[in-house]
């Protein structure tokens, strides 16, 4: 799946190529004109040399109008780059301390029971990737019993939790791009994907995940 970047990319590769063979042209025939004023002013043929001054100052006019419009190309190019750049930068940054929270995690995971860690991580997955204002009654008990221990063995607020939660999410976007999808979207996108090489391995099991995930969230489950 083609990212917003790559295809504006290819849109302004496509003006680019668009531009290339009439701005060619443009400037080769400008200066077969100079070549024909210079030889009508040495033959003295002036009626010629005011024609070609005609002919000059249209091509001229044409030749800036194109050269406008490949500026405007180079400016948007340069936009685009600047824009990547920034994301990169952010992209980085993001698996740097991606990784530390994940350490922090397994840490974190040490310290309360399973069904609490399991549940609260669901809750506050949830919470910050759609953006919920609250748990519901039923998670708030899991993750009250994770913020007593994040705050009595790391010294750590739950809002603070939350927010490193977030910023691995945020990792994850910057990483594997677009959006979070959906259960539905994410295997549309697998059906349409032709595996190579190694990754062909890696169909069956995928196909498995949604499979699993969408009897495990389903109402009846």
């Amino acid at each position: 799946m083609e990212t917003p970047e790559t295809l504006e990319f290819n849109g302004l590769t496509q003006q680019h190529t668009n531009l290339v063979n009439p701005l060619n042209t443009c400037i080769i025939e400008d200066e077969r004109l100079r070549e024909d004023l210079m030889g009508n002013v040495c033959e003295e043929k002036y009626n010629d040399c005011i024609q070609c001054l005609g002919k000059l100052g249209d091509s001229a006019k044409h030749l800036y109008n194109l050269i406008g419009k490949q500026r405007n190309v180079n400016d948007d190019v340069l936009v685009l780059v600047k824009r990547l750049l920034v994301k990169l930068e952010d992209k980085n940054a993001f698996s740097k301390y991606r990784d530390w929270v994940t350490y922090f995690n397994k840490n974190l995971k040490a310290e309360v029971e399973w069904d609490v860690w399991s549940k609260s991580q669901k809750a506050i997955f949830n919470k910050v990737t759609f953006e919920n204002v609250n748990y519901s009654e039923k998670e708030k008990g899991y993750v009250s019993k994770l913020e007593n221990v994040l705050k009595e063995v790391f010294s750590m607020s739950l809002e603070n939790y939350e927010l490193l939660i977030l910023l691995k999410y945020k990792s994850n976007q910057e990483f594997h791009g677009g959006i979070q999808q959906s259960l539905r979207d994410a295997q549309k996108e697998l059906d349409n994907t032709s595996f190579h090489g190694i990754m062909a391995f890696f169909k069956n099991p995928l196909y498995q995940l949604f499979r699993s995930l969408k009897i495990y969230e389903s109402p009846n489950h």
